[in-house]
């Protein structure tokens, strides 16, 4: 009778309380949270891959400055949530922002992009479905973006058409 109910509670107050899975809530400031969160850092630390310097400075930029890095993207302004938002089942999105209707925007970003490369939006679709699943976030109400210094066209106009997967070119500063 209540499934909903921690979904709900998250959902209004995000910055408040966080979704612990299994229907359990906690503020984002108590020991229990805290320790979950670093349990959840420390699995996805152990998870093969290495962040090269392209992909931490995309993800910084975004992070830091979203409404200069995505002003090719509809949005603005955008407030900026997370770097490395990690998820109970270890998976971290690049970027979490929220975007001027008070959406979830998870950005997946790649220094490269090849033209027929669909692995990082079907991650950007992981991500949205985890949000969905383990947070009890409205798929509607959460946004899913590739992020990359090129983008192909095909491709990405075929990975919104089909999958709502938006994507978007960044260029980094001084480059």
């Amino acid at each position: 009778m209540l499934y909903f109910t921690p979904a709900l509670m998250v959902a209004a107050m995000p910055d408040v309380l966080e979704n612990l899975g299994d229907g359990e809530i906690g503020l984002r400031t108590h020991p229990k949270v805290r320790a979950e969160k670093k349990r959840r850092r420390r699995r996805a630390s152990m998870a093969p891959g290495v962040e090269g310097d392209e992909h931490r400075r995309l993800r910084l930029f975004i992070h830091s400055d979203p409404d200069r890095a995505l002003r090719r993207l509809t949005g603005a302004p955008w407030t900026p949530n997370s770097t490395e938002y990690v998820f109970a089942t270890g998976d971290r999105a690049d970027v979490l922002l929220r975007d001027c209707d008070g959406n979830f925007v998870l950005v997946e970003v790649k220094p490269a992009l090849g033209p027929r490369d669909p692995a990082p939006f079907a991650q950007a679709a992981k991500y949205r479905t985890l949000m969905h699943i383990l947070e009890g976030h409205e798929l509607d109400a959460i946004r899913t973006v590739v992020a990359a210094p090129k983008i192909p066209k095909g491709l990405a106009k075929r990975m919104l058409a089909e999958h709502g997967i938006e994507a978007v070119r960044v260029d980094l500063p001084g480059a």
